[in-house]
């Protein structure tokens, strides 16, 4: 695929008795040039004689059992298209401001896109209110639009009339400042996402072989999706030496099923589920903890007596001292992100999705990582050179990051990188 823009954009600023006006307009056109090729495929079904109940017994002599008959067909798929599209924006911005004590920025937003032929408009709101110079609330509302992807519209007529999904968002927070150089932030937000794009078999009974699966690149407005949390952030800037960061985040995110799905036992018979499931990305909790200690030694006297020594100059390169040292570390924490689990089926001889599996009613285990870097930089009269090591996950803790699916019925674990060393030199001109 090649994607292609000319883009025009203006700004424009007025500061007046009432307050800044901000206002802009943008101009966008794509050149979208989609290649794709699918070869066709036919789902079967298997013979199960080898089949014990829990694994595959199948003589030597095969390498898989033979097939019975075929369930699904999909045609041989390609494209090759290419397809003009053109965005305009037009924004504006009022902020408005009573001493330091209250601040209330008002928004809006037009946005078209000639792929769905559509114009959508988006207000955004934010208010601000000081207590003092150390807390501060605020208080922000905003709508967000995106449009559906261009291979979306270009492969299916059908999906010209997509709507453009949006989300509206609701955040509310409080700012205290510890020290000039230390601040935290507790913030609350709710988020309603609706139009979503969902496939139309989602939502519509297949058509059985020997027909062909005719909507298999059509697209439809069924999805929505909530999701509400709390974040809390801890920010010291470097001083003194020292830095760090807290981050926190809890969140509850979840999506509405819109599957038709067969029921049983009457299997010919379709029903809309239209029950709520956790989102792809709903990670419960978040614990993000990352920091360190930085210190200049070039100016110092000792340090400018040890350069000059040739002993140190030789040995220099693999000593953990110079110019500027820093040691730091990561650690972050997370609950595992929800999956849906498959079902293996030795009449299909494969793993898939059934139309029963409640979508990610499973979850990934826990992840924790813990990373150690030290850092030191010499600095040279034209150029700085800069050596790292990086200890990546010295707890030594095995993190899971999928699961691999055989044919033949096995599953394996894929893992993240276990403790790993990583060196490194660089140099700043």
């Amino acid at each position: 695929n090649a994607l292609g823009d000319i883009t025009l954009k203006t700004d424009w600023f007025l500061q007046t008795p009432i307050g800044e006006i901000n206002s802009g307009a943008s101009f966008k056109k794509i050149n979208y040039d989609h290649n794709e090729w699918l070869n066709a495929n036919i789902t079967f079904e298997y013979d199960t004689t080898y089949w014990n109940g829990n694994e595959w017994e199948l003589p030597t002599e095969i390498s898989e059992p033979d097939k019975r008959r075929p369930v699904f067909y999909r045609p041989t798929l390609f494209h090759d298209l290419v397809s003009d599209y053109y965005k305009f924006a037009l924004y504006g911005q009022h902020v408005f401001k009573i001493r330091d004590v209250i601040e209330i920025r008002s928004g809006i937003r037009f946005d078209y896109f000639n792929g769905t032929d559509q114009l959508v408009t988006s207000p955004r709101f934010n208010f601000k209110y000081s207590f003092n110079s150390a807390n501060s609330l605020h208080l922000a509302y905003g709508r967000h639009y995106q449009f559906p992807e261009y291979f979306m519209i270009l492969k299916s007529v059908f999906n010209k009339d997509l709507k453009t999904k949006y989300s509206d968002q609701i955040v509310t927070g409080y700012e205290h400042y510890f020290d000039t150089d230390f601040k935290g932030t507790l913030e609350f937000y709710y988020k309603k996402y609706d139009d979503i794009y969902t496939h139309y078999y989602w939502s519509h009974e297949p058509e059985q072989f020997p027909d062909e699966l005719a909507h298999i690149l059509d697209w439809e407005n069924e999805g929505s999706m909530r999701s509400f949390g709390v974040e809390l952030l801890l920010h010291k800037k470097l001083s003194k030496n020292w830095y760090g960061i807290l981050s926190y985040s809890w969140n509850n995110a979840t999506a509405k099923n819109v599957r038709t799905m067969k029921s049983v036992p009457e299997i010919v018979i379709y029903l809309n589920d239209d029950n709520w499931y956790p989102w792809d990305y709903e990670i419960k909790q978040k614990l993000l903890l990352n920091g360190g200690w930085k210190k200049k030694l070039g100016s110092t006297n000792w340090y400018k007596r040890l350069k000059e020594n040739s002993i140190y100059r030789i040995l220099s390169p693999i000593l953990p001292i110079g110019d500027e040292i820093e040691l730091s570390f990561q650690y972050s924490y997370s609950n595992g992100r929800p999956f849906t689990q498959k079902s293996y089926l030795p009449n299909y001889y494969d793993w898939i999705y059934t139309q029963d599996n409640k979508w990610n009613s499973s979850r990934y285990p826990d992840y924790q990582r813990l990373d150690i870097m030290f850092l030191k930089r010499n600095n040279y009269k034209n150029i700085n050179i800069v050596l790292y090591v990086n200890f990546l996950n010295v707890l030594m803790r095995d993190n899971v990051l999928d699961w691999l699916y055989n044919r033949n019925g096995t599953q394996e674990t894929v893992w993240h990188f276990n403790t790993l060393p990583i060196g490194g030199l660089t140099i700043e001109l």
